[in-house]
Formats: C-alpha cells, structure tokens, sequence
C-alpha cells in the first residue's frame, strides 16, 4: 500500500508544472496574435559634427521588410524642440537601402531619423535619433572680448580686397593677444 501513495504523489508533482507552464505559455500567446507587423528601419549617419552651409550630411539604412520602390522620409528636429520637420524623400532600392541627405544651415544641435509610412498590413517604423552638432563661421570682431595686447579690431585690405571687423595687430613684428570666451566651441580659426 506504501508503494500506490508514492506512485500517487510522484505522478501529481510531475502534473502540477506541466499545467502550469501550459497556462503562463497561452497567456502569453494572446497579446502577440494581436500586434500588427510593423516596418523596422535602421539608419548610420555619416559625421557626427558639421558646419552650417558648408558640409552635407548622407543618412543610410535599411528597411525591413524591404519595401522596394516605396518611399522613406528624413525627418528633424533642433535640440528643445518637440515636432519633427520634413528634411528629405527617397525610395528605397530593392536590397531595401536607402540614402538620403541633408545640408543643414542653422547651427546647434540637432536630430535625424527616418520614417517608413505604413503599406498595406504594415504599421510604420521609425528608426532611432540621429545626433549631428551643427557650427557656424562667426566673426569674432563682433564678439565681446577679454584682455587684449598689441591687438585690436579694423578693416585691413589684403590684394585689394577689404575685410572689415579684423583683428589686427598695433605694432608690426610685436607679440599681439586677445582673448575670447568660447564655451569649447570653437573648432577652428581661420
């Protein structure tokens, strides 16, 4: 009679988790059956810093699943701001590439991303932000500056042609200085 109860009990704890792993296993099954597919899209940007007017930038990536001849739009958006402008469209090749570009004019930071509108059964997709850290030429006559040697702020023609809001040195052949606050902004002097 010791050996029916065993059995018993053996064959109930082997039950119990096979029940309940059928249950959790359901459950979750019912949300996915729900989801819609969506476009997944991925994009790299080529530089992560540019100077305004100057530099283009190129955005590429790929769409999933590929959406051959269909259209992609290159959004952005300026640091602080909520909505997102149209940058850019181009259609997507039949790998599922794509490349778009952009010139951007105003400095400060900003942020890429492209969008694959939804087709058919397919929701859209979005890739992640794409940062770009935008400069501008600024004439550093215009600025405020700090403690000055030997150096200050004229016109001066170079070959006949004049460059107002220079800075230029008193005394020919004399060590000048002039200092500016910058916040590490600065990249290059010209």
């Amino acid at each position: 009679m010791k050996r029916l109860i065993t059995a018993g009990l053996g064959l109930a704890l082997v039950a119990a988790p096979i029940a309940a792993t059928t249950v959790t296993a359901s459950a979750t099954d019912v949300p996915a059956e729900r989801k819609a597919p969506a476009y997944s899209v991925t994009a790299k940007i080529n530089k992560t810093t540019a100077i305004g007017r100057q530099d283009a930038v190129k955005i590429r990536g790929r769409v999933t699943p590929r959406a051959a001849g269909q259209q992609v739009v290159l959004q952005q958006r300026l640091e602080g701001k909520k909505s997102w402008s149209v940058s850019g469209k181009t259609k997507v090749k039949a790998s599922g590439k794509f490349l778009l570009k952009d010139k951007p004019t105003v400095a400060g930071t900003r942020y890429y991303r492209v969008l694959k509108p939804a087709a058919g059964k397919l929701k859209k997709g979005v890739s992640k932000e794409l940062q770009l850290d935008v400069y501008a030429w600024e004439k550093l006559g215009y600025r405020a500056h700090g403690p000055a040697s030997n150096t200050w702020i004229n016109s001066v023609t170079i070959a006949t042609e004049n460059y107002p809001v220079s800075l230029v040195t008193q005394v020919a052949g004399t060590p000048s200085t002039i200092e500016y606050t910058l916040g590490k902004k600065c990249l290059q002097l010209r």
